[in-house]
């Protein structure tokens, strides 16, 4: 039996987590992290034995030391239960666990063990512990339990228990308290816990194994804050993408529960970054914040009461997906004034024989499922390389289009800030207006713009290619974004302390025939159009390489005008090494088997979780209707966003993607 207390000096101050951004957990999740390090380090740790418990002690009573890391807001008592436990840090295989404990007054606890090493070091309040010894009773099973040690664990103060040892505690005083629990086994893999019911002992009664364990919880209003702040901060919403869609914070990310464990690694590459996890009302969020603890991330939060709360506290939720993307593109129609034609005017111009060129500009998948007949299919991102080098006729008119808006509005802009000397217009609300004003659509169709060729005219091409990388280099300069070399990149994904993306934003073709190791696949439309599922992570580093000079240029203007990150070209040597194939996946952690059941059981993959988009309707009365509504939802975006007060748009940024001389 070890059981001691330690006093260290200072109790820090009550405080919250500051309104401008997450500081203070910053701070914590650094000093818990130093903790558990130091802990896996020590003699013993993982075998079994018991590790230097003085040691341990001293170093929890340091982190408890600092009271303002650990207020009621974060951990707030429930009247209800008791006791509840708020989980810190676990490691993937459970090994070590460190949690809140926040107590209400008198609550007491009969005597009970762990199966495991525990210290306990107080924050706020008093805890009394009676430490037990044990002989044996009268009968078989029997235990007679009598007191060998009594501690109090008060602000900074710490009791440390042995795997055999038993402890009653009783919260003493009128105050709630707030503890820190140490354990050499996650709580929910103390499968032979017994406790006592009477503290003379008796016959052990079976611990069931905690089910409801919580995590430090923000207020919507904490949050509201944070998120006008200019730190590192991920949303995380883990609901189904079709649950989502009803409704979600507009900088929160869709990850669902079900596909957390494969995916977060790469949309939240740094364990360091302060994540809030959300949901509808709390009910998977816990869980989710659990598995992100275990795979290593040091400052995870849950929204309190979900986005109920959120909305009640008067902040707005917004509809749909990609709301981002979606909203930037309405917002740059409207300061730029892109040009647009509706379809009934395309079709007057087909009938008097106008020239037209007609561009797809989504991804050739989605192209294939259904486009306009006669359209050609070139992805926004690379229009600004391969159209220049088909040398249209300048009479021409260029219409490009997607199935809504937001694309084609994106992609004629860019084409425009590429100097092109054809007319060039977004096709009003795209295909959906097409099948609105009774037009089909053709499914299968396969013509696809092609890559510039350099074997033909190969002056010519160099000579092309040299003035289109002069106007994007105008664009980047236009638009503040910073170029970096091999050296530059090398450093900052060395020396940067918080998120690196580095997005590789070519097609999938070109990507898997040779890439930077480490880079990622993120075909720039889509970058643009739904960023939100490539980097959730707010105020995070994303870099940009495209391999010719000139695409990286359009999109990293498009992305830094949308405000929510700081955005840098990579401009890579010939002497780049390159690697072939897809962006591989990820190696996580491998989670304890009974952790990886509760994910599983908790939220099984469906096909039926997607959202459903107006083009998945059959029917066609429904489907019109539906494609009404979209249309009513992004064109409405502008208008929620200011009602909202969410003016991320940095319309100086945005003025790059003008055209420097008139459109003739």
């Amino acid at each position: 039996m070890i059981a001691e207390t330690l006093t260290s000096a200072g109790t820090g101050r009550p405080g919250s987590v500051d309104a401008g951004g997450p500081s203070l957990l910053d701070k914590r999740a650094h000093a818990v992290r130093e903790l558990l390090a130091k802990t896996r380090a020590s003699t013993h740790a993982r075998d079994g034995r018991i590790p230097d418990l003085s040691q341990i002690s001293a170093d929890l009573a340091r982190l408890a030391a600092n009271a303002a890391w650990f207020t009621f807001d974060e951990f707030p008592v429930d009247l209800e239960r008791v006791t509840t436990f708020y989980r810190l840090a676990e490691d993937a295989d459970g090994a070590f666990a460190l949690y809140v404990s926040a107590s209400v007054p008198g609550r007491k606890q009969l005597p009970h063990d762990h199966t495991t090493w525990a210290v306990i070091a107080g924050i706020r309040g008093q805890e009394k512990n009676v430490v037990y010894r044990r002989t044996p009773g009268g009968t078989p099973g029997e235990v007679k339990l009598s007191a060998s040690r009594t501690v109090t664990v008060g602000p900074a103060q710490v009791v440390a228990l042995a795997p055999e040892d038993l402890h009653s505690t009783e919260i003493v005083g009128a105050a709630p308290a707030l503890h820190l629990h140490f354990y050499g086994l996650s709580q929910e893999l103390m499968f032979d816990r017994v406790r006592y019911d009477d503290v003379a002992g008796g016959h052990p009664v079976p611990v069931p194994v905690p089910t409801r364990i919580r995590h430090p919880l923000v207020t919507p209003e904490t949050l509201h804050g944070w998120t006008q702040g200019a730190g590192e901060l991920a949303l995380v919403d883990v609901r189904t993408e079709a649950e989502y869609a009803t409704g979600h914070l507009l900088h929160a990310s869709n990850v669902p529960l079900a596909n957390l464990v494969a995916r977060i690694g790469r949309l939240v590459p740094g364990l360091e970054t302060p994540v809030v996890v959300l949901d509808a009302n709390e009910e998977l969020a816990h869980l989710a914040a659990a598995t992100l603890v275990r795979l290593g991330y040091g400052s995870v939060s849950v929204l309190r009461g979900g986005t109920g709360a959120w909305e009640a506290a008067g902040y707005p939720l917004f509809e749909g997906v990609h709301v981002p993307g979606k909203a930037l593109a309405e917002q740059a129609q409207r300061v730029l004034g892109i040009p647009e034609v509706d379809v009934a005017e395309f079709h007057a111009w087909r009938a008097e024989g106008r020239p037209l060129f007609l561009l797809d500009v989504r991804p050739f998948d989605e192209y294939r499922r259904y486009s306009i007949p006669g359209s050609i299919n070139c992805p926004a991102a690379d229009l600004a390389l391969r159209l220049p080098a088909l040398d249209l006729a300048p009479s021409l008119t260029v219409v490009v289009h997607c199935a809504g808006r937001a694309r084609s509005l994106v992609a004629a802009q860019t084409l425009i800030a590429a100097g092109v000397p054809q007319r060039v217009y977004a096709l009003r609300n795209g295909t959906m207006s097409w099948e609105l004003e009774g037009g089909e659509l053709k499914s299968d169709q396969q013509a696809f713009l092609p890559l510039p060729s350099h074997d033909e005219r190969p002056e010519q091409a160099a000579r092309r290619l040299a003035e289109q990388r002069v106007r994007a280099t105008s664009v980047a300069r236009r638009a503040g974004l910073d170029v970096v070399d091999d050296a530059a990149l090398a450093r900052l994904r060395e020396e940067f302390h918080g998120s690196v993306y580095l997005f590789d934003i070519r097609l999938p073709g070109e990507f898997e025939a040779g890439h930077a190791a480490g880079s990622v696949n993120a075909p720039g439309g889509q970058l643009i159009h739904t960023l939100d599922a490539y980097a959730p992570v707010r105020g995070a580093r994303l870099v940009l390489v495209d391999w010719d000079g000139v695409r990286a240029a359009y999109i990293g203007a498009w992305l830094a005008a949308l405000g929510r990150h700081d955005v840098s070209l990579w401009r890579p040597s010939s002497a780049t090494p390159l690697v072939t194939g897809a962006t591989p996946a990820l190696k996580q952690p491998e989670l304890h088997p009974a952790f990886s059941r509760a994910l599983t059981t908790a939220a099984p993959p469906s096909a039926h979780d997607a959202w459903r988009g107006p083009h998945s309707l059959t029917d066609p009365q429904e489907r019109h209707e539906a494609f009404i509504r979209y249309l009513e939802w992004e064109a409405g975006l502008i208008r929620q966003l200011s009602d909202a007060g969410e003016t991320e748009l940095n319309e100086g940024v945005l003025a790059a993607l003008a055209r420097p001389v008139a459109q003739p």
